[in-house]
């Protein structure tokens, strides 16, 4: 039995998949049951096996007229009542009959399984299941789960594994930088800027071995993100000078629309390289957390390290400000928001005007293709690969400084949380109080004469710009 699949990762002694599958060989009736929950495609083990075989759907017949058919999710999608998902339903592709979820168990007593690739049958079947016809979960139960993962890549994700039994159709392909640059320039705030609706502040650091790079992002609602600035300091992380100026960055703030100062939450430190040195800066700052990438599909955004084994193989405990992150998932993610043009959409990433070309460049840089393999009918990974000569930095502070917000607990902000870090800080900051010295050198008004030389009644001040809340945010 290979279960769970779909999370198996080839490792020094080869492909885990075929090494199981050849034990079996000495068994002349050895029955193989590949059994997981698909994760992203292509480069997904299940999904691959389950194509390679006869391909086979529960079809149940309709309650009206009788027609078999499987239960697809395009057609309930399709049947999605959003103001009332308890009315959701399917629909018979013959008759057009309302499928509703009274009809279940009849239906699954009734149903059978049918191949779309029978020519497969004496070599390997496959067989596809979903929670539609499970009596344990209700059909308005998955259309509430599907609203609420609509519009967000990663929820959407979940929802096609765990609930379609579905592969996720990766985005490897990365927008088009020359769009995301003319998008900026056209709507974009001002660089150094926070924008209206953007609240939590974080910065995401990259080490080279010459200078290092950050990106300072704000958060919002809707798993909304926006870049604010970007910048480079010269040196070493090992530098003094380059620790003070990071020292520096981190205790700076940053001023949004409404004219508040905003001070930054927490700092992403990627210590994938330079280890010792990075960790060394970051364990002085109590708002400063170390992350390194993990390259699998199946990795969570972020995961704490507690403990690691070192160059001598002993095993080491890790402080609990070191963290991996899902790179590969994130990026993803990344690359689907992007190309959102709708500042409104869920998920829409908001770009700076006054950016160079090659921030643009380096956000688009990378891209996710099928690993070459020696043996032709071993299974291809997809990884996330850097053509020659480019660079990725902008990128990957991008998903360092995303991890720092998941760290601050931006996934879990209640609407009504979200509204008062709206209030608290998109407030315009009252009027400096005049000190002593300034009140008592203004000049004494006179009074007039007489009701002819009366002055001009002062024009009212404009009044202050409107607090937007949560609310006002999410349904404009």
């Amino acid at each position: 039995v290979q279960d769970d699949l779909a999370k198996w990762e080839t490792g020094t002694a080869g492909d885990p998949e075929e090494l199981a599958d050849s034990r079996s060989m000495a068994f002349t009736d050895a029955k193989i049951l590949k059994l997981s929950t698909p994760l992203v495609y292509p480069g997904c083990r299940i999904t691959r096996a389950f194509y390679s075989g006869t391909q086979e759907y529960y079809h149940v017949p309709c309650p009206h007229c009788g027609h078999a058919h499987a239960l697809e999710w395009e057609n309930f999608l399709e049947n999605i009542d959003r103001d009332h998902p308890e009315r959701s339903h399917f629909s018979c592709p013959s008759c057009g009959g309302v499928i509703e979820q009274h009809h279940r168990r009849e239906m699954n007593l009734r149903g059978k399984w049918v191949a779309k690739n029978p020519k497969a049958r004496n070599r390997c079947r496959s067989f596809h299941l979903w929670t539609a016809y499970s009596p344990l979960v209700s059909w308005s139960l998955i259309a509430e789960r599907w609203l609420k993962a609509e519009g967000d890549p990663e929820a959407e994700k979940t929802f096609f594994n765990d609930v379609l039994g579905l592969p996720y159709q990766a985005q490897g392909e990365a927008p088009e930088w020359e769009k995301l640059r003319d998008r900026a320039e056209k709507i974009g705030i001002p660089r150094g800027v926070i924008p209206y609706g953007y609240v939590i502040l974080t910065i995401g650091i990259d080490c080279q071995g010459d200078r290092v790079e950050w990106h300072a992002q704000a958060f919002g609602p809707n798993n909304h993100i926006a870049t604010v600035d970007y910048g480079v300091i010269q040196g070493h992380i090992s530098d003094d000078a380059t620790r003070t100026r990071l020292d520096d960055l981190i205790k700076r703030t940053w001023p949004n629309e409404a004219g508040r100062q905003i001070a930054v939450e927490l700092t992403a430190i990627d210590a994938n390289a330079y280890t010792d040195d990075v960790l060394d800066w970051a364990k002085r700052h109590a708002k400063v957390i170390a992350v390194r990438g993990a390259k699998t599909d199946s990795a969570p955004p972020l995961a704490l390290v507690k403990y690691e084994r070192d160059r001598k193989g002993q095993q080491k405990r890790r402080q609990r400000r070191w963290f991996n992150v899902g790179g590969a998932g994130l990026k993803m993610v990344r690359y689907h928001n992007l190309k959102k043009s709708d500042p409104l959409e869920r998920g829409y990433v908001a770009l700076p005007r006054g950016m160079e070309d090659a921030f643009f460049r380096q956000y688009t840089a990378e891209r996710r293709v099928a690993k070459k393999q020696k043996n032709p009918t071993a299974f291809t990974p997809y990884v996330w690969i850097l053509p020659d000569g480019e660079h990725n930095e902008v990128l990957d502070t991008a998903i360092y400084g995303e991890a720092a917000a998941i760290r601050c607990g931006v996934r879990e902000f209640t609407p009504e949380r979200w509204e008062a870090l709206i209030a608290e800080r998109e407030t315009p900051p009252d009027a400096p109080q005049m000190d002593m010295d300034a009140l008592l050198s203004r000049p004494v008004p006179v009074a007039p004469a007489s009701t002819a030389e009366q002055p001009k009644p002062a024009p009212v001040p404009p009044a202050a710009p409107k607090r937007r809340t949560w609310a006002d945010i999410v349904a404009r």
